[in-house]
């Protein structure tokens, strides 16, 4: 029950980060992730949830979305996969994670966008709290850059 609840706020996530950060009037969306099927299985979902292209910048780049609700938020905070890590730094364009946090997915509370170079298996506060943003439209890539570009 447990992993269709995450999976089901995961797709939620993913269109709350449509509908709230990355609109498509600033951004192509080049590739998508499959909806989970346990039927068969997409490679592409490999990648991560989204390509966009810039329309201002022509900058192509990569979001792995990731939802953790308040309820066990401080239990390690998130685990990514090491397998995961792997892929993502075999992609040409820059990749970045979003996190969201909230009791709920459709309430989010607090974001956090971190370069993937920033990323370790095992994401902490402290790291999420560095790279908290707004939750508002990122207008381009130019903007992106500067919010995931943090001073210690």
């Amino acid at each position: 029950m447990k992993k269709i609840r995450n999976i089901i706020d995961g797709e939620l996530f993913e269109e709350f980060i449509l509908e709230n950060v990355f609109n498509p009037k600033d951004y192509d969306i080049l590739e998508k992730s499959h909806p989970y099927n346990d039927k068969y299985y997409v490679l592409s979902n490999n990648n991560p949830d989204y390509k966009f292209k810039c329309k201002k910048t022509n900058r192509i780049f990569w979001i792995e979305c990731k939802f953790k609700n308040e309820y066990n938020m401080y239990d390690d905070f998130l685990e990514f996969k090491e397998s995961q890590f792997k892929r993502y730094k075999k992609l040409k364009e820059p990749v970045f994670y979003i996190i969201g946090t909230g009791v709920y997915v459709q309430c989010v509370e607090e974001l956090s966008i971190i370069p993937y170079d920033e990323m370790y298996p095992k994401l902490f506060l402290s790291q999420f709290d560095k790279f908290k943003i707004p939750i508002d439209y990122i207008s381009d890539f130019n903007e992106l850059l500067e919010l995931t570009t943090k001073k210690p």
